[in-house]
């Protein structure tokens, strides 16, 4: 089964383009409609703003760094960057490859993680490879710009199929595994072998938006002390989990207390804890009060406390070792 390049790509930049150029003519000309851009958060008709834009940067910064960023700072350091000493030249950079959604996102968020640099909050990660990242395309590409987008860095063939059906198509392994006849040792090569060559030309060409299709494939794992795995039995959720760095930087407060909590339980069977143990660990981990969790099991609360606080130090101790041995 082989996928055909598709046949509006040009047309599809030249959409844009169009549609681009208004929009950064607007910037350069309305001093109502710049403003309205880089400073509002209404989404008004007729007008481009970047306020979801800076909701999700502002997200991915506080999960990442603990740092909170405000919306006027987002838009000041933005406008500065396109301003260019007032001649807007950053604007004509724009070559419709993408949507202007798209690439304004791609220049907020590089030009929050230089600001962040130099400030002092972010530390510079070490140079992207084939081997350190993942393909990860951000929300906002459409699914034909995917489809351009593994056209344009990958011949046709059996490697493009393969990114098509994954990441355009989005079908199941076993469903790529049957179109394409393949056991599942072959196409875990084939598939392996597919993302490299897409991921090493992104690279390699220095893409415009490379932050926005791949990914960092190893978490800042040793960015978090395992001291902090005693935080978890006492974590507020008004803060940042302790663990964020570790599970996952980008995960919201919500999704990282449910993944830590899966892991809490797979790694308790493997030190072959009985039930009963087990579940007063994860109901007092997620919140659920002494009292509740000693009506379930038929014994007074003072005991669930004890028993927990004995429980968590054990916990904790193993964590050292694994977190020691595989995450530093």
């Amino acid at each position: 089964m082989i996928y055909q390049k598709s046949a509006h790509n040009n047309l599809k930049v030249s959409e844009n383009l169009e549609k681009g150029k208004v929009i950064i003519n607007n910037i350069k000309t309305d001093a109502r409609y710049r403003n309205n851009c880089f400073f509002s958060n209404d989404e008004k008709e007729g007008m481009f703003t970047i306020a979801q834009i800076k909701s999700h940067i502002k997200k991915c910064v506080k999960n990442s760094y603990h740092y909170e960023l405000e919306d006027n700072e987002i838009g000041n350091v933005v406008y500065m960057q396109l301003w260019s000493g007032g001649s807007w030249a950053a604007l004509d950079s724009y070559k419709g490859q993408a949507s202007i959604n798209i690439w304004f996102t791609s220049v907020t968020r590089n030009a929050i993680y230089k600001y962040l640099s130099d400030i002092g909050v972010k530390k510079d990660p070490q140079a992207m490879t084939p081997g350190n990242t993942v393909i990860k395309f951000n929300d906002m590409f459409l699914m034909e710009e995917r489809e351009e987008m593994i056209d344009t860095f990958v011949g046709e063939g059996i490697y493009r199929d393969i990114l098509h059906m994954a990441y355009v198509d989005n079908l199941p392994e076993d469903n790529i595994m049957k179109v394409l006849e393949m056991d599942k040792p072959t196409y875990k090569k084939m598939r392996k072998k597919a993302e490299f060559l897409f991921k090493d030309a992104v690279i390699r060409t220095d893409y415009e938006y490379t932050s926005l299709v791949l990914a960092d494939k190893f978490v800042r794992k040793n960015t978090v002390c395992c001291d902090n795995m005693e935080t978890l039995a006492c974590y507020d959720e008004s803060s940042s989990h302790p663990l964020s760095e570790i599970i996952g930087p980008h995960l919201t407060n919500a999704e990282t207390i449910l993944v830590t909590e899966q892991f809490l339980e797979e790694f308790m069977v493997g030190l072959n804890w009985n039930e009963t143990k087990r579940f007063i660990v994860i109901q007092r981990y997620i919140g659920v009060p002494a009292k509740e969790v000693a009506e379930k099991l038929g014994c007074h609360y003072t005991n669930i406390n004890n028993r927990f606080s004995d429980y968590w130090q054990e916990l904790v101790c193993e964590l050292r070792k694994w977190y020691e041995k595989y995450a530093a």
